[in-house]
This record gives structure tokens, sequence and C-alpha cells, in this order.
């Protein structure tokens, strides 16, 4: 059972988060500490970049986002396997 404490806390995270960064918004989920799925993209506030869920070369580009060094990756795996669920790939890469 979740912890009414640690909702509201995610909540909270995940909503300043969306007010200090338009990039995230609209939110769907926030991944801590760096990456926001929205419904249109994967998106880090702090560094201003996104990957649209529409993208054919979706599988290359998340090859590419992993070797930027100022990633979380666990994080933007987490992001990018929840866009994967909910927005499945098309194109190329599918």
């Amino acid at each position: 059972m979740p912890v009414p404490s640690a909702t509201l806390r995610h909540l909270s995270e995940s909503l300043l988060y969306a007010l200090k960064y338009p990039i995230a918004r609209p939110m769907i989920e926030f991944f801590e500490p760096q990456w926001a799925l929205t419904t249109h993209s994967i998106a880090s506030g702090q560094e201003d970049y996104e990957v649209v869920h529409n993208r054919p070369d979706r599988i290359s580009m998340y090859r590419h986002v992993l070797e930027k060094e100022w990633i979380d990756r666990d994080s933007y795996n987490a992001a990018y396997d929840t866009a994967d669920y909910f927005y499945p790939r098309h194109g190329r890469d599918a």
C-alpha cells in the first residue's frame, strides 16, 4: 500500500518541477531527479532537452541520449520505458 506522505512528496516535487521548467508540461509523470514524461516527449528541464514520442528513430535516439555525460541514467530509463508503454514506437525502429 502506498505511503501517503511519500505520495504527497512525489506530487509536490512533480508540481514544482513543472512550474520551474515549462518544457516538462503537460506532465504525466516525473522521474526524479531529472526526467519528465509529458504528452509530447521525455524532457529534462535542467538541460532544456527533450525526445519527442513520435520520432521514427527512437531506439537510435535512446542510445544517443545515454552517451551524454550529464544524464541521470536511472531516471531516463524509467521515463523511456514508461513512454514506450504509453506511446508505442512506429517507423524505422519499431
